[in-house]
């Protein structure tokens, strides 16, 4: 089993944040081993580095769902070339200053230096209610690169309530709804296709809904047990990174609370997962961590737009 360490960032990107790591040998319900405690300075020269290379990353709109289109538009083989060098400029820049950041700041190095000490392929749970340093790019941390390990977002509040005993088929397969929202300019038949195959090799039963309404979708969470809910569309978050939305059908938008209380149904019913392979979706994530009354496990979101074609690949790779 890998160790789970859990790094706690509490404050604002230019005042700063109070640090402290957690490291369990098991899960998050298991008692913390260690603990320590830290201060990471206030950067918000690393924000502005981080917006720079979100306005590169979205000057390569053609090639992205989303749920408005971006005015700029790359119209030539040499813009493009272009767009995409300056893309990757800047997401060295970014890097480097993450890296400088998180490994020279004298407050923090306690608790990097433990890190340091932790070994290879352990797990880091990341809890902050921080919208922004929930979208800066942990995975590049030389640290964690090094050390091969998985890192996932949390929010620092959560109620994890006594799960009900999921509930399965008699033969126990896994059963997943799996919704495809409003297409438009998408290729929804590769994910449909990914999805497909590897629930084939896993011997998972999958329900389709295309473009429901949404008392369809609140009606099939509602009156079925599921284990996994997956949806495939357009998808966006608000700019405080507080409140995501999926585009169910041509006419309908929902956000978490408008299924609440069908979520909250279905997680009592055994849901274990929800994947979202759409852009832009950690304001979903959030909204789902924010309800305290709704426990899921685990939720999958793009933390940023995506070229259509990632989608199918991602499942594939994934999963």
């Amino acid at each position: 089993m890998k160790r789970l360490l859990t790094l706690i960032l509490d404050g604002e990107i230019d005042q700063g944040f109070d640090a402290t790591l957690e490291i369990r040998q098991g899960d998050l319900h298991s008692p913390s081993q260690t603990r320590i405690k830290g201060r990471l300075s206030g950067n918000p020269d690393l924000l502005n580095c981080y917006r720079h290379w979100q306005q590169r990353y979205l000057s390569l709109e053609m090639l992205f769902r989303a749920l408005s289109a971006n005015p700029e538009q790359v119209t030539n083989s040499s813009q493009r070339g272009e767009a995409f060098a300056a893309c990757r400029q800047a997401a060295e820049v970014l890097e480097e200053s993450l890296n400088h950041w998180l490994n020279t700041d004298l407050e923090f190095r306690s608790i990097r230096d433990k890190l340091l000490r932790s070994g290879k392929k352990f797990q880091l749970l990341l809890q902050t209610n921080n919208p922004w340093l929930r979208r800066f790019p942990w995975h590049r941390w030389d640290l964690l690169a090094e050390a091969q390990a998985d890192v996932a977002l949390s929010a620092i509040e959560y109620d994890c309530a006594n799960p009900v005993k999921r509930q399965t088929t008699p033969k126990g397969k896994v059963k997943i709804l799996a919704i495809l929202g409003q297409g438009a300019n998408l290729n929804q038949q590769a994910d449909q296709q990914a999805l497909e195959e590897l629930a084939g090799k896993a011997g998972a039963q999958i329900t389709w809904r295309q473009e429901p309404q949404a008392s369809e979708l609140n009606q099939q969470l509602w009156e079925q047990g599921w284990d996994i809910l997956f949806f495939a569309g357009h998808s966006g978050t608000s700019q405080e990174g507080q409140r995501g939305e999926i585009q169910l059908n041509q006419t309908e938008r929902l956000t978490i609370d408008d299924l609440r209380f069908a979520l909250k149904k279905a997680i009592a019913r055994g849901l274990q997962l929800a994947i979202f392979n759409s852009c832009d979706g950690l304001g979903l994530a959030y909204q789902l961590a924010a309800q305290q009354d709704l426990y899921l496990p685990q939720v999958i979101v793009m933390a940023e737009k995506v070229p259509d074609p990632v989608s199918p690949k991602f499942l594939r790779y994934f999963l």
